[in-house]
C-alpha cells in the first residue's frame, strides 16, 4: 500500500505497516494532489553525493545541464551554440546528433517542478556557454505529457535585476541565480515570464575565479546544485579532470571542498527535484557509468545518479 492511498484512510482504521482494520470504514476526506517533485526527508552525505553514476548520457559537445521531467519521463538538454534541445524518453540508445526541438539557444537549463516551470539562457558561445545577462535569459514552460518547452519568453525580474546570472539552479519552488557575488532566490508563476524576487545572500568564502563562470573563464557547465540542505559548485568549470566541488551551507557558509569518486571532469553540477537525482556534466566526455545512451562519440557526457535516499517523492 503507498502512502497516498493511506492518505485516503482514516487514522484509527490503521494498524502498524499500514495494515486495515477488518470492517473499518474508509475516510471521506479527498487524498491531497501530489506535488509532483521530491521534498527533502533526511539529511544528505555532502562527501558523496556525485559519486555514483546511474545513467550516462552523450552528446556533441553541447556544454550544457540536462533536466528530467518525471511525468513526461523525458530527458530535455539544450545545446551552447546551435538552436534547439533534444527531447528523448531515458535510456534511448540514439539521439539526432544535433537538436531538433525549439528555435532558441537553450544553456544553463534548470527546472522548477512546481510550477513546471524551466529558465534558460539564450546568451551566444563564447568560452563555452557565455555570460547569462539578465535580458538573455527565457522562461518557458514543459508539458508534464510531452516533456516539450514552450516558446521562451524574456524573464522579467520583480526586482529590477540586471546582472548575469553566471551560474543558475533550483529548488523545487525556486529559481536561483548566482550573479558573481550573491545567490539570488526568484519565485515563479506557471505560464508567466516573471520572476518574484525572494530574497539573496552572499557566500562568506568566494568562489574561485575558475568556479564562477566570469567572462574571463571558460564554462563548460554553468550550474551549481542546491538539494534543500546545502549548496554546491564544481570547482573549476573548464577542467578536464577536476573533480572537486565546494559545499556551502544554506546561510553561505563554506563546508568544505570534496572530490567525487571515478575519473573525467565535473564541470556542472545540479540536483533534479522532478526526479530526485544528483547529476553531472563533463564537458569533455570522460566522466560515465556503466550505462550509457547517445553518440558513442560525443565529446560531453551528462550524468545522474540513483534517486536520492535523502528525498522523497510527495
Amino acid at each position: 500500500m503507498n502512502r497516498s492511498m493511506l492518505r485516503l484512510i482514516a487514522p484509527a482504521c490503521l494498524l502498524s505497516f499500514g495494515v486495515l482494520v477488518a470492517g473499518c470504514s474508509d475516510s471521506t476526506e479527498p487524498a491531497p494532489e501530489p506535488l509532483g517533485y521530491f521534498v527533502l526527508t533526511g539529511t544528505p552525505t555532502p562527501s558523496t553525493v556525485f559519486d555514483a553514476i546511474a545513467q550516462t548520457y552523450r552528446f556533441p559537445n553541447n556544454l550544457t545541464n540536462s533536466i528530467w521531467q518525471r511525468q513526461a519521463d523525458v530527458i530535455v538538454t539544450g545545446e551552447f551554440s546551435l538552436s534547439g534541445y533534444w527531447a528523448f524518453p531515458p535510456m534511448t540508445a540514439t539521439y539526432a546528433n544535433a537538436p531538433d526541438n525549439g528555435v532558441d539557444i537553450h544553456a544553463r537549463m534548470v527546472q522548477v517542478p512546481a510550477t513546471n516551470t524551466v529558465i534558460y539562457s539564450r546568451s551566444p558561445s563564447g568560452n563555452g556557454v557565455g555570460l547569462g545577462t539578465y535580458d538573455q535569459l527565457a522562461v518557458a514552460t514543459i508539458d508534464t505529457t510531452t516533456g516539450l518547452l514552450t516558446a521562451g519568453q524574456t524573464a522579467e525580474f520583480s526586482d529590477g535585476f540586471t546582472g548575469s546570472c553566471q551560474l543558475t539552479s533550483s529548488s523545487a519552488t525556486e529559481f536561483l541565480c548566482y550573479d558573481g557575488t550573491v545567490i539570488r532566490r526568484y519565485l515563479t508563476t506557471a505560464g508567466s515570464a516573471t520572476l518574484t524576487t525572494n530574497g539573496a545572500f552572499p557566500l562568506n568564502t568566494a568562489l574561485p575565479a575558475a568556479a564562477e563562470c566570469n567572462p574571463g573563464a571558460a564554462c563548460y557547465g554553468s550550474t551549481f546544485a542546491f538539494d534543500g540542505a546545502y549548496f554546491y559548485f564544481s570547482a573549476n568549470q573548464g577542467s578536464s579532470s577536476n573533480l572537486d566541488y565546494l559545499v556551502y551551507q544554506q546561510n553561505g557558509a563554506l563546508v568544505n571542498t570534496y572530490t567525487a569518486a571515478g575519473a573525467g571532469a565535473i564541470n556542472g553540477v545540479y540536483f533534479d527535484w522532478s526526479v530526485g537525482r544528483y547529476s553531472t556534466h563533463d564537458g569533455f566526455g570522460s566522466r560515465a557509468g556503466a550505462s550509457e545512451f547517445g553518440n558513442p562519440g560525443g565529446s560531453d557526457t551528462h550524468n545522474f545518479g540513483p534517486v536520492s535516499a535523502a528525498h522523497e517523492l510527495q
